[in-house]
């Protein structure tokens, strides 16, 4: 009779396991849908941020365009030649290096110097 009776509390068990497996699948998902969202809130905190700091290289990459433009403007140039005193004026014709774009059949390129000739492929010889 005793071993009838522990089979008997044995077989009931309790709380069944299938309810104790369906709680920790429960807590599980629980637990990553509260770990993506805070991954999902950090992704996008990171984009705003580099979003931001495009913006603001963008920015700056526009101005520094702008500042390039007028530093190279011949006002510039002449004021900056002014400024440290350095007396510039047009090359003489044996100064200057003409190219001429002439395409051959096999696509190299031909280049029409001066008088002079090119040593290396530069001018060498100075007046």
């Amino acid at each position: 009779m005793w071993k009838k009776r522990n089979r008997r509390l044995q077989s009931q068990g309790g709380v069944a396991p299938w309810l104790v497996a369906g709680f920790i699948l429960l807590a599980a998902t629980g637990l990553s849908y509260v770990w993506i969202n805070g991954q999902t809130e950090m992704l996008g905190r990171e984009l705003r941020r580099l979003d931001d700091e495009h913006g603001k290289l963008v920015k700056q990459h526009l101005n520094e365009e702008y500042r390039w433009a007028r530093l190279k403007s011949p006002q510039s140039l002449e004021k900056a030649l002014a400024d440290h005193q350095l007396a510039m004026g047009a090359p003489r014709h044996d100064q200057v290096v003409r190219m001429r774009d002439t395409q051959q059949g096999d696509g190299r390129m031909l280049a029409a110097v001066g008088a002079r000739g090119i040593r290396g492929g530069t001018k060498t010889t100075r007046d």
